[in-house]
């Protein structure tokens, strides 16, 4: 957190403080004091803004994302990375930590975008907080009553199995991301000159082997399994295994790795 809090809430600040300038014209177009010519004027101007607060929510989860996976080569296999490996701390634990690090400010970073979304629907909606939430809450059981009455019917489960299994999914497929950026960075490492077209050149790799094991599992499954329902319940459960273990596999090579064939050179 030490390295990498300023970068990260200065990316929070500026997304909160577009999304602030948002509400405030959003709401200026609605004022029933203004004039057609001038809320005209307003209305122009939100949608320019609007535009910006749009590219900036996707900028900030994106920049944040980068500046995390950055974070991780610097402090591990740049210069900083002697200081690093040079502190009494099993290199288990400091890829573990790093991986906590980036998926921590990664769900920040969706929280400052979603409450920036809902202020600005507040605004111009004309709506308080709380009855915005009262809203979404109401829309949120509606599409409960409807995964449940779609879910019971394909899979036999209920719209609480599949939430749970689908979240659990997103989750593991975040953390899995930042491993899979790690662990080319960590095999990139290995080569004397060009650490990052190497580790460029390892995500190709890894991506390759990700693609043919996946389609092989897929493959062998159609092979065995016949009804639907079984289908669609097994390959949720498999993907979500395989994502958990593709993530755990990919942690153990980066702690070989670093513990054997550390290379700061």
């Amino acid at each position: 957190f030490d390295r990498t809090w300023k970068v990260m809430v200065t990316i929070f600040a500026i997304a909160s403080g577009i999304a602030i300038i948002n509400c405030i014209n959003i709401s200026g177009v609605f004022a029933d004091s203004l004039s057609v010519d001038e809320a005209g004027g307003i209305l122009i101007f939100s949608v320019v803004l609007f535009s910006v607060f749009a590219m900036t929510v996707f900028a900030s989860i994106f920049v944040g994302y980068i500046y995390s996976c950055w974070s991780f080569y610097k402090s591990m296999y740049s210069e900083q990375g002697y200081l690093t490996h040079t502190l009494p701390v099993d290199p288990a634990a400091t890829i573990f930590v790093k991986l906590i690090v980036a998926f921590a400010w990664f769900m920040g970073n969706v929280l400052v975008v979603a409450i920036s979304i809902l202020a600005f629907a507040c605004s111009g909606a004309n709506m308080t907080p709380a009855e915005a939430l009262a809203r979404i809450s109401e829309e949120w059981q509606k599409l409960v009553v409807t995964i449940d009455e779609n879910a019971m019917e394909m899979i036999g489960h209920g719209a609480e199995y599949v939430i749970t299994i689908v979240v659990l999914m997103a989750l593991f497929s975040i953390l899995r991301s930042y491993m899979f950026v790690f662990t080319s960075f960590t095999i990139g490492q290995l080569s004397n000159n060009h650490k990052v077209g190497s580790a460029v050149l390892a995500g190709f790799g890894l991506s390759i082997i990700n693609r043919v094991v996946s389609a092989t599992i897929t493959v062998n499954r159609f092979n065995i399994l016949t009804d639907f329902s079984d289908m669609i319940d097994s390959t949720m459960w498999i993907s979500l295994v395989y994502t958990v273990v593709s993530l755990i596999v990919m942690y153990v090579v980066n702690v070989y790795l670093v513990k054997h064939k550390l290379n700061l050179q």
